[in-house]
């Protein structure tokens, strides 16, 4: 939550499908990584570095964040 608060709108339907079609993608034996671009919903003046999803839903598919600079109609 407070290295991205994106969290904040969790988007549950998109998050599932993410992770199925990773673990399918898994199944037929692909290496899967997730990039997400990190969108921020928050409009304010603050930097968020890139990082790596501490608590991903799969040990072994990891999630990366991009860095974010939340300025309006500019990310």
């Amino acid at each position: 939550m407070k290295a991205r608060p994106v969290v904040q709108n969790l988007s549950l339907a998109g998050s599932l499908k993410i992770e199925l079609v990773s673990r399918l993608l898994q199944d037929k034996n692909h290496d899967v990584e997730i990039i997400s671009q990190g969108e921020v919903v928050e409009r304010k003046w603050r930097w968020y570095s890139s990082l790596v999803e501490a608590e991903p839903f799969a040990y072994d598919i990891p999630i990366h964040y991009a860095s974010a600079l939340p300025i309006r109609f500019l990310n």
